[in-house]
């Protein structure tokens, strides 16, 4: 009689040698399972997407973008870092946008979407950047039927900010694993 993975990896005997798996059922839950762990590119993103629109309404409550926010009016926080320059302010608030988002995915996503951005985080926030930019732009140019702080400095440096950071952060993070 053939031995099934099962028994070959010698789980029989944890399983109290009950019934014998089939090796098309064994196969079939093991490939299953490895899809769920590996998600794709889309699903990647559709989940970052997601915590984006959560983590950028928090943002706007104290930080405008593009016009667009904070709770109560105002310039709120952008007032005082405007001052320094496009490249300062455009850095800033693309930083303050992705790190709510960064924390929200690190304590909200399950490790499977975990291990998949950090093995190329590059891509996925580099599309979200830019789809965040353009609703950015976009609402703005329809509430405010202009796009303050459209500068080629400000966009790039909150561009550059909200790709960058993030593969900064989880590249390191994952060296540090892989050392340990």
């Amino acid at each position: 009689m053939k031995k099934t993975k099962v028994e070959e990896q010698g789980l029989g005997d944890f399983l109290g040698n009950v019934e014998s798996v089939p090796s098309h059922v064994f196969t079939k839950t093991e490939s299953e399972i490895r899809r769920q762990m590996k998600p794709g590119f889309f699903k990647v993103l559709r989940e970052l997407l997601r915590v984006q629109v959560i983590s950028g309404a928090l943002t706007l409550l104290i930080c405008p973008q593009f016009g667009i926010g904070p709770l109560g009016g105002g310039e709120g926080i952008m007032a005082w870092v405007s001052e320094f320059g496009h490249w300062v302010c455009g850095a800033y608030c693309g930083s303050v946008f992705v790190f709510l988002n960064v924390i929200h995915v690190r304590f909200f996503l399950g490790l499977d979407y975990l291990h998949a951005i950090r093995s190329n985080p590059i891509l996925p926030y580099a599309a979200l950047g830019a789809a965040s930019l353009s609703t950015l732009v976009l609402g703005s140019f329809m509430w405010n039927k202009s796009v303050p702080h459209l500068h080629a400095e400000f966009v790039m440096a909150w561009f550059c900010a909200f790709v960058g950071l993030p593969a900064l952060w989880l590249g390191i993070r994952f060296r540090k694993r892989l050392a340990e």
